[in-house]
């Protein structure tokens, strides 16, 4: 069964990459904390198909629990709503990044010889940082989820959190370009406030 959904989701994502000429992504590895307050990990990977979205697809590991999730999601960038909120803020545009995102998936729980597979899925928020300022992200600072594992050990939602590393590869040229025009922006405006600060000083 897990078979099949990862071969859908293949074919899935290889009509939508054939579609767009945004040829980025990361793979990323996590350490989580999850299930009755449980260590896992998660390695998952993103690929841009537009200016702020991404397909993604998590595989949550937890041993204590006997279970493992295998899941697709579509993820969104919030930097264009954040970074207008930061310029009057130290923090910078070029070192952080926030999104979004929701999907489903399998849950299966496999217990000795005996294995069950069910369908999950959930939401999530989190941030990256770039210490370069490049605009790559090789830090996780926070994933947060809200998952319906559908393990047969876990009932309901669970509380995912988890940090991590990224390892990206190719370049959106779309989200580039705008992440570029959203700092030049930042910049404006930080200019201009200090210089209407620097005016009403003069005043004085």
């Amino acid at each position: 069964m897990r078979k099949v959904y990862a071969v859908a989701l293949l074919c899935l994502l290889s009509c939508l990459m054939s579609a767009q000429a945004v040829p980025s992504g990361q793979l990323s590895f996590s350490a989580l904390n999850g299930p009755f307050g449980s260590t896992g990990v998660d390695i998952y990977g993103t690929y841009g198909i537009s200016t702020y979205g991404s397909l993604r697809e998590d595989n949550f590991i937890f041993p204590a629990a006997n279970g493992s999730f295998f899941g697709g999601s579509y993820q969104y960038s919030l930097d264009k709503y954040v970074c207008p909120l930061l310029v009057t803020t130290n923090i910078s545009c070029n070192k952080f990044s926030t999104y979004v995102n929701a999907g489903a998936g399998v849950g299966r729980t496999t217990i000795g010889n005996s294995a069950t597979n069910h369908l999950g899925g959930g939401f999530g928020m989190g941030i990256l940082y770039d210490p370069t300022g490049m605009g790559k992200y090789s830090i996780t600072l926070l994933d947060l989820h809200e998952e319906r594992l559908a393990f047969d050990t876990v009932k309901g939602f669970t509380t995912i959190a988890s940090v991590g590393v990224n390892l990206g590869f190719g370049n959106n040229s779309l989200a580039s370009a705008a992440k570029l025009e959203r700092v030049r922006k930042q910049e404006a405006k930080k200019l201009k406030k200090m210089q209407e600060r620097a005016a009403k000083a003069n005043k004085s």
